[in-house]
Formats: C-alpha cells, sequence, structure tokens
C-alpha cells in the first residue's frame, strides 16, 4: 500500500517514523491532565518531556486534524 504524504512532507502523529506515543497514549495524557494529574507526573509515565504534554493537551501536537 503506498502512503500519500502531504505537500509540505510533514508527517505527523504515528505516521512519523520517529513517534513515540500513539493515539491512545494521546487520548490517555488528554483525560490525564483533565483529571488534574500533573504534567510532571504525566511526562514521567510516558517518558517525554512535560512541555510536550502540555503541547499534546493544548492540541498543538497530536491534533485531531494530524493525518493517521
Amino acid at each position: 500500500m503506498t502512503k500519500i504524504w502531504p505537500a509540505n512532507g510533514h508527517r505527523g502523529g504515528e505516521n512519523n517514523p520517529n513517534h513515540r506515543l500513539t493515539w491512545l497514549d494521546v487520548v490517555e495524557i488528554r483525560m490525564m491532565a483533565a483529571g488534574g494529574v500533573p504534567y510532571a507526573r504525566i511526562a514521567r509515565k510516558f517518558n517525554c518531556d512535560k512541555t510536550n504534554i502540555g503541547l499534546i493537551v493544548n492540541h498543538k501536537r497530536w491534533s485531531e486534524t494530524c493525518e493517521h
């Protein structure tokens, strides 16, 4: 199967060959944050930076409009 990438060449989400998280992880991260769990604790669980957690929670990363 041939994948068609966006014109800008950016492969977001699980299509990025360097991804560490899955969409299920992203959903869990957003649910944990909505429940009041601190970003630092979430970051430790998923082995990433708390800044990245904030970007995910605020839909700056892994937005629903990403190709997946």
